[in-house]
């Protein structure tokens, strides 16, 4: 919430433990990514190919979401906007905004779930928390697997030739190291969480 990444509802409530849909989840990326101060205006009439976005409340945020490669939708013309957001596809969305899957390997064998796991526990996205990927993630956990993703991992380029991720500003012969001031909660937040001796 002091990031202004995450909000309440119109009564003041955070609803911890209710789930959270796709779309209130784009909400939240779009403003983990633009340090608190995404403006919607400038997305709002992007066209997408999601029929079912068209003058939803969430439809910016959305389009944000998808112009930047870290959200898909549930069809090649659908989002699914009002359905609940699994962990699994939680997780997916903040690896996308870190830089993975830029060889499709959350679809691998058709293990999306196992996949998308394997990753968020390597880049330690799902440091403590425990949830299950299929099932819907709470608001509580969500923004526990946001903090997480600000704090504990960092954005990573791709190199085709070697299939291997590397720092953004790094080389790929060091693969990805931890450096706190390269988080995106560093980048974008001026968030120090951890240090160099951490």
């Amino acid at each position: 919430t002091g990031l202004g990444i995450v909000g309440g509802d119109q009564n003041g409530n955070y609803n911890p433990t209710a789930t959270l849909t796709r779309a209130e989840f784009c909400v939240m990326i779009a403003n983990a990514l633009t340090g608190g101060t995404f403006d919607r205006t400038l997305f709002e009439g992007t066209i997408t190919p999601f029929t079912d976005v068209t003058g939803h409340w969430g439809e910016a945020y959305i389009a944000y979401c998808y112009a930047n490669g870290i959200t898909a939708g549930t069809s090649a013309t659908t989002f699914s906007p009002d359905a609940t957001l699994t962990s699994a596809q939680a997780a997916a969305i903040l690896l996308m905004a870190l830089g993975y899957n830029q060889n499709g390997e959350f679809a691998k064998n058709g293990q999306f779930e196992l996949n998308v796991t394997r990753w968020a526990q390597q880049t330690g996205l799902y440091n403590d928390l425990s949830v299950s990927a299929s099932a819907g993630i709470s608001r509580e956990n969500t923004a526990k697997l946001i903090f997480n993703a600000l704090t504990e991992a960092v954005p990573v380029s791709y190199s085709a030739s070697f299939d291997i991720y590397y720092n953004a500003n790094g080389s790929w012969t060091n693969g990805v190291q931890f450096a706190y001031d390269e988080t995106l909660g560093f980048k974008n937040f001026d968030l120090v969480y951890k240090t160099v001796t951490d």
